[in-house]
């Protein structure tokens, strides 16, 4: 009843005011003005006359004035005075309602506004359609960033969605996801970061691999925020390089990199040679970035490390005709014996290792050199690695 009473009295007030402007409409007569004067008239007007119905309480023609306002918001005019009234539309009943309030409400409020409190509770109240959670959510990490105060309001309103979220759909997985950027966004609380991180290794568990990607991506945007966290999900990111998609590959590669620590470094440089040596054409077509990579980690490593590494990156290259298909591993294997040439060739390692005589390496560089298999690049390697070697 209450609701057919409220349908009646709505429909009497539409008769009794006047109809307002179309947006369609409104945006005709902006285009025909033919100078910014005309078009500057055209916009106060119509600014003027929306003034006019939000003063008089006009819930009638709401949304569509605050459609039109959001328009003249987009052509640069302002527009902030209709902050207030986005938020009633949030509380309608209708769909349509509510769906240009959280828009207006994303477009207009900022983080200085206190009314973003009040967009914190009608979330809390429950907004069971996805495309309006996903559009609160992304407002929450415009207003929370850089205000410790919005953001604390919002900790635990973004803890609930983060546990209660069902993935069983792919629109559960989307709402997690933004869920996830508005944590990493805003002053969240260490516990709830940890949280977003293992939301995102989950997803590296998705048989989809559009969400593996897009999860290596973001731990690769986050991973030094809270590198401890990420470094719990490191047994998957370096499955992960064996993914058949070449995208889900480099980044798993690229994040990797940044993982490598001095506890892991034996590890995880270990994972990644096998994972050169196991690269593919389509991969190794694009591998510059895996060269300098490795290249830049085993410079920082310390130096016990480095020669570890350059006695490994030897041994790899004793495989008959293995390292001339594996251009990548040949040039970081003779740029880390060039560079190292004295710790190499001495033989100072624990691991019982035993250094090549200088004819046994002589001998490999020359085949390497005059191999028709090896690239031009791997040979301009070889060559400034024997340089060094010579000094």
């Amino acid at each position: 009843m209450t609701t057919i009473r409220q349908a009646i009295t709505e429909a009497v007030e539409r008769v009794k005011m006047p109809t307002p402007t179309r947006l369609r409409d409104l945006i005709r007569q902006i285009r025909a003005a033919r100078t910014a004067a005309e078009e500057r008239a055209v916009v106060n007007k119509e600014c003027a006359y929306i003034r006019s119905t939000f003063r008089d309480e006009d819930s009638v023609w709401r949304c569509r004035n605050i459609a039109k306002l959001l328009y003249i918001h987009m052509l640069g005019y302002p527009a902030h005075f209709g902050q207030l009234e986005c938020l009633k539309l949030t509380a309608s009943p209708r769909f349509t309602d509510k769906r240009i309030g959280y828009l207006g409400a994303m477009l207009l409020l900022d983080e200085r506004q206190d009314v973003h409190l009040l967009i914190t509770n009608c979330l809390k109240n429950g907004v069971s359609d996805p495309f309006l959670q996903v559009k609160i959510l992304r407002l929450l990490r415009i207003l929370g960033h850089n205000d410790p105060d919005a953001s604390e309001a919002m900790n635990d309103i973004l803890a609930q969605v983060a546990t209660n979220t069902e993935t069983s759909k792919n629109v559960g997985n989307t709402i997690l996801y933004e869920t996830v950027l508005s944590i990493m966004d805003i002053r969240s609380e260490g516990g709830l970061r940890v949280l977003a991180v293992n939301i995102l290794g989950r997803f590296l568990l998705n048989s989809d691999k559009n969400i593996r990607y897009v999860a290596l991506n973001t731990l690769l945007r986050t991973v030094h925020a809270d590198i401890s966290a990420v470094q719990r999900h490191r047994a998957t990111i370096l499955e992960c390089l064996k993914d058949p998609d070449v995208s889900i590959r480099r980044r798993a590669m690229e994040l990797s990199f940044a993982l490598i620590n001095t506890q892991n470094i034996r590890i995880m440089t270990k994972e990644l040679l096998v994972f050169l040596e196991k690269s593919d054409a389509e991969f190794k077509a694009q591998c510059n970035d895996v060269v300098s990579s490795t290249i830049q980690l085993i410079s920082s490593s310390p130096v016990n490390e480095q020669t570890y590494i350059t006695n490994k990156l030897w041994e790899s290259l004793q495989v008959a005709n293995h390292c001339e298909d594996k251009q990548p591993l040949l040039q970081v294997a003779v740029w880390s014996i060039g560079e190292y040439g004295d710790l190499f060739m001495n033989g100072n390692s624990n691991d019982g290792f035993e250094p090549p005589s200088e004819e046994e390496l002589i001998a490999l560089y020359q085949k390497f050199l005059t191999s028709v298999h090896v690239s031009i690049t791997s040979k301009q390697y070889a060559l400034v690695s024997l340089a060094k070697l010579s000094t």
